[in-house]
């Protein structure tokens, strides 16, 4: 039964994708980013529906659209940016090969991403000069600062490197922590895209869960220029996302659950 769920979940998923790539073709280039950014938000909605998954927003989100901030979340899934997306308006910073993928690459790029080569230190020097343009123009940038998806057991350090342009800009930090659960209330690492999983599967295990718990957990905004360097800014971040996500998983989920 969960599989043949997993298979209507699935082609509800590939309808959505081919639409929202049909309305970039034909209206990106022609709608006003006023009128844009909520269509960005429809499709994190669409999404999230389609997989089935139901968020518990935990804190204050505040406006949809913020000014001068940078979000930052631990990364565990693909679903993390379509649940951002349905918060804020967020222009991510995504890894360049991206840009090579078919189709989805349409998606990612009408949404604003900035893409960053972290092989190239010239391409770090290159995205945090745009990061602190743009964010004193008031835009709002999202990144994952690990790096890289995890299982969800743990978080790894954050790298520091892009919140350097917030703290010449002066931005605020909201800091997010996503907790995945079962319908049961127990942790997932079914959703996650770690190690050696490729995006195939982690969708089609994601869609075989059935009824996906997302658990936003949404912290005080921190001034960055409060901070001496980005290296305490990405320390104090850390332990205040770390913190609050073990201290969740340990009082209100069950056990981990594949």
């Amino acid at each position: 039964m969960n599989a043949l769920i997993a298979w209507i979940r699935l082609i509800a998923l590939l309808i959505t994708t081919v639409v929202f790539i049909m309305i970039i073709i034909l209206f990106y280039y022609i709608t006003p980013r006023k009128i844009w950014i909520y269509v960005i938000r429809f499709w994190g909605d669409c999404v999230i529906y389609c997989v089935g998954a139901k968020l518990e927003i935990i804190g204050d989100v505040g406006d949809f659209q913020q000014t001068n901030s940078v979000v930052i979340a631990n990364h565990v899934s693909w679903i993390d940016i379509p649940v951002l997306c349905k918060l804020y308006v967020i222009k991510f910073i995504s890894r360049a090969e991206v840009k090579k993928w078919f189709l989805l690459n349409l998606l990612v790029n009408a949404g604003g991403t900035i893409f960053i080569d972290r092989d190239r230190k010239k391409d770090l020097l290159r995205v945090t000069h745009l990061l602190r343009q743009q964010l004193t123009a008031g835009d709002t940038i999202g990144f994952f600062p690990e790096a890289k998806t995890t299982d969800g057991s743990i978080l790894l350090p954050f790298k520091s490197s892009l919140f350097e342009s917030a703290i010449v800009a002066k931005s605020q930090i909201i800091p997010i922590a996503i907790v995945y659960c079962n319908k049961n209330n127990e942790r997932t690492d079914s959703v996650t895209y770690a190690d050696e999983i490729t995006l195939w599967q982690t969708i089609y295990n994601t869609l075989l869960l059935n009824n996906i718990r997302v658990k936003v957990i949404i912290l005080p905004k921190v001034n960055a220029a409060d901070f001496a360097n980005r290296k305490q800014l990405a320390a104090y971040l850390f332990e205040q996302i770390q913190g609050v996500y073990q201290d969740y998983i340990t009082k209100y989920c069950n056990h981990k659950s594949s």
